[in-house]
């Protein structure tokens, strides 16, 4: 069997497990509602000339949203990925997978792209709120492009950490934990360095950390450094996950 029909199998495969699972759609109902609830409080700051808003809708309403749909989604993503691993793992589906002949990597991909298409189907829907904002005044359409592909690359790397401690745990709770502490120390580190005042540790932070890249993308600054930023992120995460499965297959054999 080839690689691709092997991919496609354990992407399908996990695809309709992810849209029978109550938890996806309980996540999909809090991140709209709370998306909703942030974009009708920024809009009502803006109509109402609140206190250092700014005259453009843009920086006002559709930045700020876009940067709380974010940190929403660092909070939804180990919820997603903490049960891809270790799941299998406890109802024998891994050493079943393992003992066919599909590789590490067409059961990674597949599972890798099953969760990131159910991030991504919630997360592309997101537009609707600077699309409302267009109806009433101007918007700026870059940024709302690179709004969105912020959205979608970094859900691709925090999807590949979530299944690097999801493949590493026996537990899902303590992969949960792991990608928690994980993520939230690559987007709020830059504070605790700031706050060392070692000036040479904060500029390393500053470009070690999510929130330098994440603030460029959703700004609508699309450079190479940012995009690349979350594409290495996910490869790190997906090789060291590469090799935990490898080491796993060699040692049951």
């Amino acid at each position: 069997m080839s690689f691709t029909r092997q991919l496609f199998l354990v992407t399908r495969r996990e695809v309709a497990s992810l849209l029978c699972m109550p938890l996806y759609y309980v996540l999909c109902g809090v991140f709209f509602m709370l998306a909703a609830l942030v974009y009708l409080q920024q809009l009502v700051v803006f109509s109402q000339g609140g206190q250092g808003t700014s005259v453009n809708a843009t920086d006002s309403v559709v930045v700020p949203t876009f940067q709380m749909l974010h940190f929403f989604l660092l909070i939804q993503v180990p919820l997603l990925t903490m049960r891809v691993f270790a799941e299998d793992r406890s109802n024998g589906m891994l050493d079943l997978l393992q003992t066919m002949p599909a590789r590490d990597w067409a059961v990674l991909g597949g599972k890798f792209l099953a969760t990131f298409l159910g991030i991504a189907i919630y997360t592309t829907i997101t537009p609707i709120f600077p699309v409302v904002t267009g109806m009433m005044t101007i918007v700026d359409w870059p940024v709302v492009i690179g709004s969105v592909i912020a959205l979608l690359l970094s859900s691709a790397g925090y999807v590949s950490i979530g299944l690097l401690f999801s493949a590493a745990s026996e537990s899902q709770v303590a992969a949960a934990v792991l990608s928690y502490v994980t993520l939230f120390m690559l987007a709020f580190g830059q504070a605790f360095a700031s706050a060392s005042n070692v000036q040479a540790l904060d500029d390393a932070a500053r470009h070690f950390t999510v929130t330098e890249h994440i603030n460029g993308l959703i700004s609508g600054n699309i450079a190479p450094m940012n995009v690349a930023y979350f594409v290495v992120m996910a490869w790190v995460g997906l090789f060291v996950t590469a090799r935990l499965l490898e080491a796993r297959r060699w040692r049951s054999t």
